[in-house]
């Protein structure tokens, strides 16, 4: 069929016993890969002398994570493939969207009306300030491609990973990536010529870097009015005093996925991150991150900022299923309008091929490369997936 595997390759009807009277023969009429709006493999079939019928839809075997989607009676609209062509079809395309979801959600959240968020254009050219006279979009555009072409041919996983890559130096910015321009702290994009390129660590003085960084907003803003600055951090859930400090106004929103899924990708973006730039000498303990982030959990979830009203804990399956939705309930909450607009924007962007998530290849990583497992990982982290219901 492919060199993909999608279920169990040999799935037939053929010798299954019925023990149900009411049903006639069990068929399969339809077994083919579809590519649209994620890859998946569709099976159709029915039983004879009944109006009943069957669809399922199987992801690549590597990327399955042990679950499944079961519609309820009364949901299909009167069709067994409403869930695959309509609603559980556009679940595909958002869930292929939300591989990237902390810099989809940025992107996203730049969208809307008076917004703005610092690109990688500003990052790598901050001075002169783009509203100048003197700044030349032309030859930021140029050292912008010229960073992220450097960045793809040492390691070209790295485009499905973050996909938003392609879009140079347009694509969104990590904050650290601008404040950490007055090196109180080491950002690793700044260094990837250096053979032993290092790991970010927190700002020494996190009130510092987050005065620096909103003066560098103020300098990108010069003579181009913005609202509202649009900010994705790595690091702002330690540095939660000092952000709400520097930013009394701020609303945040902070993701939450299973941590089987955000340990597993995370350690293989380290991987692709730091190997190809350390020339081999990239050292990797996986046991020991993994203390490491459970102690973060722990100290950043006793943080009184943690549970502010300005700070939005969102479930990583909320998001996928609802995300205008579930901004939208946030914009209202503060006074915030959602334009319909913005809403047709956003409507836009997810539609939009040109942003799909897997849509240079799809990111794959697991556990079991690293030596850990499912269980092992929920054992840890038991308190917060029950805060946040995981």
């Amino acid at each position: 069929m492919t060199d993909r595997i999608y279920g169990n390759p040999d799935i037939s009807a053929e010798g299954y016993v019925i023990v149900d009277n009411y049903f006639g023969k069990p068929y399969i009429d339809q077994d083919e890969i579809r590519e649209s709006p994620s890859p998946h493999r569709f099976v159709h079939g029915g039983f004879e002398n009944t109006d009943t019928r069957f669809a399922f839809y199987f992801p690549r075997a590597e990327s399955y994570r042990g679950r499944m989607f079961q519609p309820l009676e009364g949901g299909h609209g009167g069709n067994e493939v409403s869930f695959g062509g309509g609603i559980l079809g556009e679940m595909f395309q958002r869930i292929a969207l939300s591989e990237s979801l902390g810099g989809y959600t940025q992107s996203v959240l730049a969208l809307g009306d008076g917004c703005r968020t610092p690109d990688f254009r500003d990052v790598i050219t901050p001075t002169p300030p783009p509203g100048s006279a003197t700044y030349s979009r032309g030859a930021a555009d140029q050292r912008a491609k010229a960073f992220v072409d450097y960045v793809l041919r040492r390691s070209p996983g790295l485009l499905q990973a973050h996909p938003y890559f392609d879009r140079l130096g347009d694509s969104e910015a990590e904050d650290e990536f601008l404040y950490s321009h007055d090196f109180n702290m080491i950002y690793p994009l700044h260094y990837l010529k250096v053979p032993s390129l290092p790991q970010p660590g927190i700002p020494a003085d996190p009130d510092a870097a987050l005065a620096f960084h909103r003066n560098m907003l103020k300098q990108l803003q010069w003579q181009r009015p913005t609202e509202r600055w649009v900010g994705k951090g790595v690091l702002h859930q330690h540095l939660m005093p000092s952000l709400l400090k520097t930013y009394p106004d701020a609303i945040c929103f902070w993701l939450h996925r299973p941590p089987e899924q955000y340990v597993a990708s995370l350690f293989e973006l380290l991987e692709l991150q730091y190997g190809p730039f350390n020339d081999g000498s990239y050292k990797f303990d996986p046991q020991a991150r993994l203390d490491s982030l459970k102690a973060g959990v722990e100290r950043y979830m006793k943080l009184p900022e943690f549970h502010s009203s300005q700070v939005h804990h969102i479930p990583f399956r909320k998001m996928v299923a609802d995300p205008i939705n579930t901004l939208g309930g946030i914009f209202e909450e503060h006074g915030i309008p959602f334009s319909q607009a913005y809403q047709q924007r956003l409507k836009e962007r997810m539609a939009s091929p040109d942003f799909k998530g897997d849509r240079h290849g799809k990111y794959h990583y697991s556990l079991e490369k690293f030596g850990l497992t499912v269980e092992q990982v929920r054992e840890m982290f038991t308190e917060y997936c029950a805060y946040f219901d995981m």
